[in-house]
């Protein structure tokens, strides 16, 4: 009996040793071949949340667009509304250098990714799901979208947007300022959506960091919403962060005043005193933005012009 139990015992540690010695030998190969398996072995025989849990793995971990449209390839059809969102985020992610001269091919991938036939499939199977989709979900949509400057359907940018202005006092300050760049690279939403984005962002103001303010203010400015109430209340917390603040931060923030026709006495005084005592790190664009705002609001001394028309820091 002993003998007995010894020997089936020894089988079963053998096969239970099997995968895991199978698995050593495929890390060995190299990481594109480690997101085809992942690919591959996403349905196999699960249900269907942990499928789809698996499907957002993958999409997490494509390294490339080709990665990416072969999961689009062979799942599209039982993707669900976060998947979706995953992935139109994850395009954005991987494309977004493509307006930014970061190599030509990124914009041949682009172009065949919006025009792909199963992308295509993918974003009317979007439309009807909007309505289940979370903040976080819709956020990523739309700054995907944005990042890609692609309009991808007219009923789809129509939901998304009223969506977005529904769901607007549940949002976060991430998803209020990624929503909001994405709309504002689309030239997209109806004035419901940027009245509730003023709205929020009022009552979210002390939750934005540097970053997120000169994104938001840059938003609202582009989307031609930057005035009244909302515009004090965000240049006086980009007056308070000013000293956080680095170069493409500032250059947003004085271009957003400046598009907006208003200028905030407040915010103008603590950037001279920045630019002319820190003097932050700003490239041709910026300094020319910075300049131009501060020239037009008559705001130009010999200390300040010397500190942006000479050699900047680096």
């Amino acid at each position: 009996a002993v003998l007995m139990a010894w020997k089936y015992w020894s089988a079963a540690r053998q096969s239970n040793l099997t995968p895991v010695v199978e698995e050593r030998k495929d890390r060995r190969s190299s990481p594109r071949d480690s997101t085809k398996r992942v690919i591959s072995a996403t349905i196999s025989g699960a249900s269907s949340t942990a499928s789809r849990r698996n499907i957002t793995r993958a999409i997490v971990n494509a390294a490339t667009v080709e990665d990416l449209t072969t999961v689009v390839m062979r799942h599209e059809s039982i993707m669900d509304e976060h998947n979706i969102a995953a992935c139109v985020y994850r395009a954005g992610r991987l494309l977004r250098g493509w307006r930014d001269g970061r190599g030509r091919s990124q914009y041949h991938e682009r172009m065949a990714l919006v025009v792909h036939p199963n992308w295509q499939s993918m974003v009317q199977r979007m439309i009807p799901l909007v309505q289940d989709m979370t903040c976080q979900s819709l956020a990523n949509t739309l700054w995907g979208l944005g990042a890609l400057q692609w309009n991808a359907d007219a009923r789809l940018m129509e939901k998304l947007t009223e969506q977005a202005a529904a769901s607007m006092q549940s949002f976060n300050v991430q998803d209020l300022v990624t929503s909001s760049w994405g709309l504002a690279q689309l030239g997209c939403g109806n004035s419901s959506f940027w009245i509730a984005t003023c709205k929020r962002s009022e009552e979210l103001v002390l939750d934005l960091t540097p970053k997120f303010v000169s994104l938001l203010v840059w938003s609202l400015a582009t989307a031609k919403h930057f005035h009244g109430r909302v515009h004090d209340v965000l240049c006086t917390r980009a007056s308070e962060l000013i000293d956080q603040c680095n170069g493409l931060d500032i250059s947003n923030v004085m271009w957003a005043i400046h598009e907006s026709g208003i200028v905030h006495e407040g915010y103008y005084a603590a950037a001279r005193h920045v630019i002319t005592s820190r003097r932050p790190k700003f490239d041709q664009a910026m300094r020319l933005q910075v300049l131009h705002a501060f020239e037009a609001a008559g705001w130009t001394d010999d200390q300040l012009m010397s500190n942006l028309t000479g050699r900047w820091r680096a």
